[in-house]
């Protein structure tokens, strides 16, 4: 089975917004096909459809499947950091 990981198109964001935090590029947003300017909204609904196409009881691969969910964690994390 055969996913979309690439990258997004780069966007440049400028907001206000509480949810939204500038973070450079990392390996992490571009195994998600997200750029660093995703709402965390985005980045949730990403991670979910791609769990949905690799999980591992829907015949995914395992190692594709954890390297999905440590990256959206990575994310997610650093997002959290930035916050407080």
């Amino acid at each position: 089975m055969q996913h979309n990981l690439e990258p997004t198109e780069e966007e440049s964001y400028d907001s206000d917004s509480e949810n939204i935090f500038v973070i450079e590029p990392t390996k992490e947003y571009e195994l998600l096909g997200l750029n660093a300017n995703a709402t965390d909204s985005e980045v949730k609904k990403r991670y979910r459809h791609l769990l949905k196409q690799i999980h591992p009881d829907k015949g995914g691969d395992a190692k594709e499947f954890m390297k999905i969910q440590k990256a959206f964690l990575k994310i997610m994390e650093a997002r959290a950091e930035a916050k407080s």
